[in-house]
């Protein structure tokens, strides 16, 4: 049954919307459950200044928009940087109200902070990342913030895998090609040939970003970025990971999403179907996991994970 109590549409809330969305990236995806958050929010600040008889109390808002928070939770387990950021907000209205009950408004205002906090940690990372893009380097699916550190950094050619069944990686080496900031040439090739493209031409660099980063400092990010870790070992190839810390999990295991089974095979020979959407990357094929502060070496992305552990202690309440 579509829950429209989010605000949302009739067609879809925004919880719905984030967990069917396989265009968007785990950061873009972040924000919209940040914004979702903000709007239901303020919806309810206004009801309640409005003086309506149908305005909530304090604890009736914060009941509403911790259920709202769950669902957001509930819609893309696989990425931390969702929950992460949505955990962050709800502890700092918390902390905010300091032991009183937490108002619409307070919600409200702590959702519109974390935006800004978060588009400023993912620019930030891709200010970091900018600086190591110098000569020909590889990359595949979609990520904002290497899309922007790729535009800052100083390629000579940019190497894109088409990121199939989607193929998303298609329209980001179109985006890449179009835009004037990017100043040297864009090639896009089959997933297969990854390994053959990392042989054969003469890539400085593997950058990618990450839907996920274990504690452990594995990478959990599009099908086929495993792959290219694997044959930029083979090659010598540094592989850059480019995440805010928000990316980071709190817990060891990563969990997989399933594409759509007839984006590989839709006739009706009774042959199973593999599609997995993620994979993950083994922490010894990543030469370096560079954040908003920096590249982070295995005690600091443990230090992060600890520090978003405490930050996820609300939902026990």
């Amino acid at each position: 049954m579509t829950d429209r109590s989010d605000g949302g549409s009739a067609a879809a809330s925004p919880a719905e919307e984030i967990a069917a969305d396989t265009e968007h990236g785990a950061s873009h995806l972040s924000v919209r459950a940040l914004e979702a958050l903000r709007d239901r929010a303020a919806a309810l600040a206004a009801e309640r200044e409005g003086g309506g008889s149908t305005a909530a109390s304090p604890d009736e808002e914060f009941e509403a928009l911790a259920a709202l928070a769950r669902r957001l939770l509930a819609a893309r387990p696989s990425m931390a940087v969702l929950r992460n950021r949505v955990n962050r907000t709800m502890t700092a209205a918390l902390d905010e109200a300091g032991g009183a009950p937490v108002d619409a408004p307070t919600l409200r205002d702590a959702a519109a902070d974390a935006i800004d906090r978060a588009l400023a940690a993912d620019a930030a990372a891709a200010a970091s990342a900018a600086d190591r893009i110098s000569g020909p380097m590889l990359t595949l699916s979609r990520s904002g913030t290497v899309g922007a550190a790729i535009r800052d950094g100083d390629p000579s050619r940019v190497f894109v895998a088409e990121s199939r069944p989607a193929r998303e990686g298609v329209a980001v080496a179109e985006s890449l090609a179009a835009d004037d900031a990017v100043d040297c040439p864009v090639v896009v090739h089959t997933d297969a040939a990854v390994a053959h493209v990392l042989a054969t031409e003469p890539v400085d660099r593997v950058v990618v970003g990450a839907d996920t980063v274990l504690p452990t400092g594995a990478v959990v990010n599009k099908t086929g970025t495993r792959t290219a870790a694997l044959a930029a070992e083979r090659e010598g190839i540094p592989v850059t990971v480019v995440a805010a810390t928000d990316k980071v999990a709190t817990r060891d295991r990563a969990v997989s999403e399933t594409g759509d089974q007839s984006a590989v095979y839709d006739d009706d020979t009774p042959i199973e179907v593999r599609n997995p959407t993620f994979d993950v990357t083994p922490a010894d094929l990543v030469d370096e996991v560079v954040t908003e502060r920096g590249a982070l070496d295995a005690d600091g992305i443990e230090a992060v994970a600890a520090e978003l552990r405490a930050a996820a202690a609300w939902t026990e309440r």
